[in-house]
This record gives structure tokens, sequence and C-alpha cells, in this order.
């Protein structure tokens, strides 16, 4: 992401505090609605580029269904986390429904297992907060199911 001019990785999350990384070295703590309301607040990346997958050679080992529910898994959570689906495109805001600066954390499951639902694929909030905490945004475990190649 871009933040104050720099290029920065998310490297923790509690609560509404987010640490970065930036480019630069330097590390610093900012609170999610000041990121996120910043003018030079942009995602320019996501862990989970097709290209990068495929340069470490996980996705050709895998069975494409595998495949496109981990894709469709990690797209979900990452929004009810982040506020925005991993594939968003750069500069976009968060929907009001997941908006962190907005809602709670609690708020944004409920949001999304009715959204699910919905969508064919019922789930309930406990179900969220179990991908949530197994696959903890590694890219391996997302495609895998949480075992490691």
């Amino acid at each position: 992401m871009l933040f104050e001019e720099t290029e920065h990785t998310v490297v923790g999350i509690e609560g509404t505090a987010v640490r970065l990384h930036g480019d630069d070295g330097r590390d610093q703590v900012v609170l999610l609605p000041y990121l996120l309301a910043s003018d030079g607040f942009a995602l320019i990346g996501s862990a989970s580029d097709p290209e990068e997958f495929a340069s470490v050679g996980v996705l050709e080992s895998l069975p494409h269904a595998a495949v496109v529910e981990a894709r469709f898994w990690e797209r979900h959570v990452t929004e009810v986390e982040c506020g925005l689906p991993c594939d968003a495109a750069p500069g976009s805001r968060p929907r009001p429904d997941y908006d962190p600066a907005r809602t709670s954390l609690a708020e944004r499951e409920r949001t999304k297992a009715d959204e699910l639902a919905v969508l064919g694929q019922p789930v309930g909030r406990r179900t969220l907060q179990r991908m949530r905490a197994s696959q903890s945004g590694s890219q391996a475990a997302w495609v895998t199911g949480g075992v490691t190649v």
C-alpha cells in the first residue's frame, strides 16, 4: 500500500491499530480510520496476485477446484478483515457495510455471513472467525487449506 508517499506492508492488525513496515525501513502504528481517510492512501498490490502465486509454483501443483475455492474464501475473509477484498483495484474504498472506520469486526462478519447466504454459500459468523484464524493471511495456507507446501 502507499501511505505518506512511501510503500508499506501491513505486518499486523490489532483492533483498529495497523502496524506498517515502510520500504524506507521505518515501522509505525496508525489507526485504521486515519489510514483509510488519508489522501495519500492507496492499494498498490495484493498478496494474492496470480503472478506471485505462479512464481512459486503453488497453483500448478493443486487441483483447479481447490484454487478456486481458496481464492473465493481469501477474497471474502480479506474483505471482512480489511474492508476491501484482496483483488480490489488500487484506490478502492470499502463498501459502507465493510468500512472498518464505520463498522466493527463483528458487524462485518454478520454482513458477510448474510451476503454469502444470498450467494448460496451459507455460513455462520463462527465459521468466518475460524477461517480467519486458521488461514492468518498466508497465501499457501489459503490455497492448500493450511497445508504447508
